[in-house]
Order: structure tokens, then sequence, then C-alpha cells
């Protein structure tokens, strides 16, 4: 007689429910650490005088662009 064991795949929906939510967990800490990078980075610049940003090349209209371009690579 042929029975029907409904747990008999239950440890790699477990496992791969787990891989989801570590996936889930590491993308929402990069976010984070992005976001801080990114308030810290414009405090930062606009922290600076309008003199030192011009050393820099940079104008207080361009300090959101440029934290954001820095973020986006890490």
């Amino acid at each position: 007689m042929a029975s029907f064991d409904l747990f008999s795949n239950a440890g790699t929906r477990h496992d791969g429910l787990v891989a989801q939510f570590h996936g889930l967990a590491s993308r929402v800490r990069q976010d984070l650490a992005r976001r801080a990078m990114y308030h810290r980075t414009v405090a930062e610049l606009a922290a600076l005088s309008d003199a030192e940003l011009a050393d820099i090349g940079l104008t207080r209209g361009t300090i959101r662009n440029v934290a954001r371009e820095a973020c986006a690579t890490v």
C-alpha cells in the first residue's frame, strides 16, 4: 500500500524559506548601510563652505547627486 507523506519535502521547503529570509535580511542591511552613508555624505558636504565645495568642483546643488552616486557604488 502506497502512503503519502505530507512532510517528505518539508526540509527542503524550510531550507528555501530560510535562504530567502537570509537574502532579504542581507538586502535590508545593505540598504540601511547605503542610506546611512548617503546621509553622512550629504551632511559632511553640506558642512563645507561654498569656497571649499568649489575647490573640489561641487556646488550646493550637486551635493545630493554626488552622495547618491557615491552610495550607488557600494
